[in-house]
């Protein structure tokens, strides 16, 4: 089992836009990919210059993580660029794969 968390830094400002996008997309993308168990967590940070999230699921294998990490995730990213204008250094991620021991 592979956990998969992706972590977003956003302004403040535009925080409220990414917990428009998140919940409903995610959810969408996680189910198509067979993903299980979503969390949305705020990450707290001393920075108030940054707002912080982090997205995770569960996958079933390190095949449904990779593919995930190249076609999902990709899709995911494109729609908050477009649709919720969270474009260019206004979204700013990175993904961790980690296996559940």
């Amino acid at each position: 089992m592979i956990l998969i968390n992706t972590t977003y830094c956003v302004a403040p400002a535009d925080g409220h836009l990414f917990l428009q996008w998140a919940p409903a997309e995610y959810r969408a993308a996680v189910e198509k990919a067979g993903g299980a168990d979503l969390l949305l967590l705020r990450v707290p940070s001393p920075e108030p210059s940054v707002a912080t999230f982090a997205v995770q699921f569960k996958v079933g294998s390190s095949e449904e993580a990779a593919r995930w990490e190249t076609e999902s995730l990709p899709e995911l990213i494109a729609g908050a660029l477009s649709g919720f204008g969270l474009g260019g250094d206004r979204l700013l991620h990175f993904t961790t794969m980690m296996d559940i021991l």
